[in-house]
């Protein structure tokens, strides 16, 4: 049985709407009594909620202007506006498309926010100035212009687009009555566009998309803040397949931080408010004529709507090219780990994409205990950890007494020509017990002296591991290690591994070359072949998606690490050749109940 609606427009206006042939003061005494609603709530709804259902208006694809109507996927938006609102926190929404996200924050909470605010300023931005555009003019204007004639506020100053300052010019050139604006700011050339006003709404749409959301963003806090206190949420809009890479990278990072940044995350799947759809036929073709409702009075019907997504995705898999089905992926999503999972663009083959991908999918849904720590030496000479989460150290797990660590480094060029290439200089730590990378660390820094003391610090905490250096461009780096006196937390060059290949003169690292880099490649393809579950750090997925095309600093250092691992194996079997075969134990992995497993194994070496 289909649930009724929870709100309906033509019930409501019969029985609490205003009357036409109300007097002047019965109208203002009605009006007066729905401000109270809209900011109160009514009938279940919270108070925006309740205003947009009672005076917004939609325009349709075909031109008409409508009222909206009640959706369960609205209700939950209207819902987590208020609680960031009342929490002081920032709300960041990633949806599926269509959904209605610019009307909703774009149109109907800027004209609420000016009605229930005199003298308040909402703000408007979006990825590129065409997307603004269309925001202003086809939401926000069309909502104001359908507000009853009665109650629309007067118009100040306005613009083609852009401007809209409501209340009364009186003779004296001052502003009477509302003296609201809603200001739409293009900041792609001006991402600092905001920290001129202060405002009781912000809406960034399109947030992943956007080049410069980080300064944004920044920009956008200072807007909505006295002092300390927080006077309004930001809103963050995206939407499922919208997106850069940067951007997604960007999105993750907010969505695994929310709670320390103070942010209410709201994910709508593909499934969710779908009230139109072709009917299928049993193999999946689609019915011309013949239509479905998956949200029958605005009640979201998940289990048949996630039936047709999973049949349209069969239905595209079995081409050969992938694409289609990629982007219907993307557009309708059935969880979050879908809108995070970046389309690659580098080189990885297919086998080992596929294997980074899953891992993704994992790492998203299972957030792995990884911390962002400083790593630092007290008085006494320990080193120990303290948890920052701005810090750019990132550990999965502490050091095990008794495990052998080995780690990379992927050098940049201190005072170089390249200096302003846009990598970072990165160090890896990996367990070699657990054939696991456990700690991670990027930066980029003028001072070499700070950044080659993080990575001292950093190898001492984890029992001295040596690192494998590439030192084409590590010169700079080399000489720190050894003003230093730590010339033993760098492995010397892996003779045994590149015999024949290089001179044996006891220096330290490895020169890349198309001989050693042919290897690296092959070493890194097998570690993210075999072992991709042992990777926990999104930034060496994100990094592993990219390589060849994108700066891949972490990826590079782990080729340095793999070199190091596969040396010292190389190293140990020249050794036990010598001295005849014997029986070790050793630990491997091996596939257990759906995932990867250490069991210890006996083998001849």
């Amino acid at each position: 049985m289909t649930k009724k609606a929870k709100f309906e427009y033509e019930a409501w206006a019969a029985k609490h709407g205003l009357n036409q042939n109300a007097t002047k003061r019965e109208k203002i005494y009605w009006y007066e009594k729905e401000r109270e609603y809209w900011a109160e709530g009514r009938f279940g709804l919270v108070g925006p909620h309740y205003f947009a259902l009672t005076q917004g208006t939609v325009k349709t694809a075909s031109g008409r202007r409508i009222r909206p109507f009640w959706r369960d996927a609205d209700e939950d938006l209207y819902g987590s506006y208020v609680k960031a609102k009342d929490m002081g926190w920032d709300l960041m929404v990633l949806k599926r498309r269509e959904l209605g996200l610019t009307l909703t924050f774009g149109g109907i909470i800027p004209l609420w926010i000016a009605l229930t605010n005199p003298g308040s300023t909402t703000l408007l931005t979006s990825a590129d100035k065409t997307r603004l555009e269309e925001m202003y003019k086809e939401k926000m204007r069309v909502a104001f212009d359908g507000l009853d004639k009665d109650f629309r506020p007067g118009v100040v100053s306005t613009r083609q687009w852009g401007y809209l300052h409501m209340g009364r010019m009186v003779s004296d050139g001052t502003v009477e009555g509302l003296d609201s604006k809603i200001v739409a700011r293009e900041t792609v050339d001006n991402p600092q566009a905001f920290e001129a006003y202060r405002a009781m709404h912000v809406f960034i749409d399109e947030f992943f998309l956007h080049p410069h959301a980080d300064k944004v963003l920044r920009s956008a806090q200072a807007s909505v803040k006295s002092g300390f206190t927080k006077l309004a949420p930001i809103v963050l809009g995206g939407s499922a397949g919208e997106s850069s890479i940067a951007g997604q990278k960007k999105g993750s990072a907010l969505w695994r931080d929310a709670e320390i940044l103070k942010l209410i995350t709201v994910f709508v799947p593909g499934w969710k408010g779908i009230s139109s759809a072709p009917k299928l036929d049993d193999k999946g073709n689609e019915i011309p004529g013949e239509y479905l409702n998956f949200c029958p009075n605005g009640h979201s019907d998940e289990k048949a709507a996630t039936e047709w997504i999973l049949r349209t995705r069969e239905k595209l898999d079995q081409a050969e090219d992938k694409s289609a089905l990629e982007v219907f992926i993307k557009q309708y999503p059935l969880d979050i780990q879908e809108v995070f999972s970046a389309n690659a663009k580098g080189n990885l083959p297919k086998h080992v994409l596929d294997r980074i991908q899953t891992q993704e999918r994992i790492i998203l849904g299972n957030n792995p205990p990884i911390e962002k720590v400083d790593i630092f030496e007290d008085a006494d000479g320990t080193i120990k950890k303290r948890r920052n989460p701005k810090s750019l150290i990132q550990i999965l797990q502490d050091p095990e007494p008794g495990h052998t660590y080995i780690a990379g480094i992927d050098p940049i060029p201190f005072v170089s020509k390249n200096m302003g290439d846009g990598s970072k200089q990165a160090l890896v730590i990996k367990d070699m017990d657990l054939n696991r990378y456990v700690a991670i660390y990027a930066e980029r820094d003028s001072d070499p002296d700070y950044i080659v003391n993080n990575m001292i610090t950093l190898q001492r905490y984890y029992n001295n591991a040596p690192a494998m250096l590439e030192i084409n461009r590590g010169g700079v780096v080399l000489d720190k290690y050894k003003t230093a006196g730590y010339l033993n937390l760098l492995a010397k060059k892996p003779m045994t591994l590149f015999k024949g290949h290089a001179k044996k003169d006891g220096s330290y690292g490895y020169y890349k070359n198309d001989h050693t880099t042919e290897r690296g490649n092959v070493y890194l393809m097998d570690y993210l072949y075999n072992y991709a579950e042992e990777i926990s750090f999104l930034d060496v997925i994100d990094e592993a998606k990219n390589y060849l095309v994108d700066n891949t600093d972490f990826i590079d250092a782990m080729i340095a690490c793999e070199i190091l691992h596969r040396n010292i194996i190389e190293r140990f079997k020249a050794q036990s050749t010598k001295e005849g075969p014997k029986v070790k134990e050793i630990p491997v992995l091996k596939f257990v109940n759906g995932r990867y497993v250490k069991v210890w194994q006996k083998v001849n070496i």
